[in-house]
């Protein structure tokens, strides 16, 4: 997996990241599963100009988790964050 990673980044203009530069500098941004904020909730909001009706962020029942999925599945980024509330 490395030499693929190292393949793929020596052929994207000429890009020569290692692995160890790359935990070197993302490690750090890494927290704990205890340290998360359990107590609050950010659910996403919808960009109405933007959404196509595609459909893909329903999610069964209306039963939002908080998990973001609806934000990676959209096709044109309508999916935004909103505050952060109390659960």
């Amino acid at each position: 997996m490395t030499s693929d990673y190292y393949h793929f980044c020596k052929n994207k203009d000429n890009l020569d990241i290692s692995v160890s530069s790359l935990k070197k500098k993302l490690l750090p941004a890494f927290v704990r599963p205890s340290d998360l904020d359990r107590e609050t909730m950010v659910f996403p909001s919808v960009d109405r100009d933007l959404c196509i009706g595609c459909g893909r962020c329903y999610v069964s029942g209306s039963k939002c988790v908080g998990c973001h999925l609806c934000r990676l599945v959209c096709p044109v980024g309508a999916m935004g964050l909103a505050k952060r509330i109390k659960k």
